[in-house]
């Protein structure tokens, strides 16, 4: 399967099962964006060059100031996490913690949106 239907499957699941804190989704040509009921959006990226190397960046900064993202890149700062390459940024960059992804990217997905759910519907801030 390529990225582009990789996207356009991840997004008809978001729109299927999250319809209660999502606004909309954008396929770009180089990500899926989700944007939510608190003015945060959330990028969902595929490197098209190196197979298997991902990003899911949920984007606070104008809501609280935080960021959160999961992936996959070779930060030195990320080489003593026990799931290294793989990681998270709770919250700001330099607070990362273990992550793996599940099995399918549709699973690893889940994960990540019922987080993101659970963060609006606890948030002070959330609509």
């Amino acid at each position: 399967m390529g990225i582009d239907e990789l996207y356009f499957r991840l997004a008809k699941a978001i729109e299927k099962e999250y319809p209660d804190v999502i606004i909309s989704i954008d396929l770009r040509s180089d990500r899926l964006r989700v944007y939510f009921v608190d003015n945060s959006f959330l990028d969902i990226w595929f490197s098209r060059r190196i197979p298997g190397k991902y990003a899911f960046h949920w984007e606070r900064r104008s809501v609280n100031g935080t960021v959160y993202r999961w992936d996959n890149a070779a930060h030195r700062s990320a080489a003593n996490v026990d799931t290294y390459p793989h990681h998270f940024h709770k919250g700001y960059q330099s607070n990362i913690r273990p992550f793996e992804p599940k099995s399918t990217w549709d699973d690893t997905l889940r994960e990540i949106l019922n987080y993101i759910r659970d963060k609006i519907k606890h948030s002070p801030s959330s609509l």
